[in-house]
Order: C-alpha cells, then sequence, then structure tokens
C-alpha cells in the first residue's frame, strides 16, 4: 500500500480557490487569473492534498450583507467528469462558511448570485479529504488504513449523500485503523494521521 501523511491543516482552506474579494449587488463570476489562491494554477484549483474535496464559500462578518437563501456555484470535475457543487448562503450577516453539496476534484469557475451590498468580503477555499479516485473507472473508495500521528481525534464518514454516516475515531501516536471511510472531515480532526492507498 502507498500512504501519505497529513495534518490537520491539510484538510482545510479557506481561500485555497480565490482569496478576498468584495461582495456585489450584481451576480459575479470568477475563472481564469481571478482564480488566484495557493491550490489554484492557470485557471484550475485542486485541493492541495491529492484527493477529491468539498469547495467552501467563507463570507466575512458584515451586517445585512448578504442574500439569504443565494447560491454560490464551483464548476469543475469530479472522477474525470464535468461537475458542479452548490453552496447556499445562510443568513444576513457573514460570518460564516457555506460548503458546497457534492464533492469535486477540480474548480475552473465560481458563480456567485447578487447580494445586499459591497461591504462584505467572500474568500474561496476547500474542505475535507474525499477518498475517491479521479478515474472513473477505479473503484470510488481508496482509504484501505489510517494510522494516527499523534493523540487526538479523525472524524470519518461513510457514504457522500445526506444519509452518509459520520464517526469519531480516538487516536493515538502510531495506533493503526484498518476503515475504509468515503471522507475525513477537517470539522472535529484534531490529530494528523498518515492515509494508506
Amino acid at each position: 500500500m502507498r500512504s501519505k501523511a497529513f495534518a490537520t491543516a491539510d484538510l482545510a482552506d479557506a481561500d485555497a480557490i480565490k482569496t478576498s474579494i468584495a461582495t456585489a449587488a450584481t451576480a459575479q463570476s470568477y475563472s481564469g487569473v481571478a482564480l488566484n489562491g495557493a491550490a489554484a494554477s492557470a485557471g484550475v484549483a485542486a485541493p492541495v492534498h491529492g484527493f477529491a474535496s468539498y469547495p467552501t464559500a467563507t463570507a466575512s462578518s458584515s451586517s445585512g450583507s448578504y442574500v439569504n437563501g443565494s447560491l454560490v456555484v464551483f464548476t469543475g470535475t469530479y472522477r474525470g467528469q464535468p461537475a458542479t457543487s452548490t453552496a447556499t448562503v445562510v443568513g444576513a450577516n457573514g460570518n460564516a462558511t457555506f460548503t458546497g453539496n457534492a464533492p469535486i476534484d477540480t474548480v475552473t469557475s465560481i458563480a456567485v448570485g447578487a447580494q445586499v451590498n459591497t461591504s462584505g468580503a467572500w474568500t474561496f477555499g476547500f474542505t475535507d479529504l474525499v477518498s475517491t479516485s479521479r478515474s472513473p473507472s477505479a473503484r470510488r473508495s481508496l482509504l484501505k488504513r489510517i494510522v494516527g500521528a499523534a493523540s487526538g481525534n479523525v472524524v470519518v464518514g461513510y457514504g457522500l449523500g445526506s444519509g452518509a454516516l459520520q464517526d469519531t475515531i480516538a487516536t493515538t501516536l502510531a495506533q493503526v485503523h484498518d476503515i475504509t471511510p468515503d471522507r475525513i472531515f477537517a470539522a472535529g480532526t484534531t490529530a494528523g494521521f498518515t492515509a494508506y492507498i
């Protein structure tokens, strides 16, 4: 089996796709050089950990600047096929992160619905590790084992839809967990680990 080590910081980066940009009262679209985060190159952003991930839209705190229920649509690829992942804005005051409804391997554009004014700000990034092969002909789940790098928790998921199961694995240094999760969550994961594929 091949292995790769992960620190907790590897699981989420709020501006990996695009760094801060002000909200706008008209719909906006970002692509090409506008995708200027650390995970973007030549107009394509991909999670730096090499697995699929969920795209995120993080709204700065700004009272009344956001439209509740408006959408942020990420377009790219998943398992070699065209894909979109949609995040829904909840609330009007920001200070929150909204996660796309589907995993994605790459992002090539972001479409943001009109907001109230220009007083808020967005960053766009990735969260979580989704253990799927980028080849549609390969088996979907890649992870076969997780080994703890320190004492703490690793939060895992089985399945990717609304009915997916979630579990918190308590681990210690060098503790072996022969599990095959479909997702490792950034939120709640407090220990680094080595994943075997």
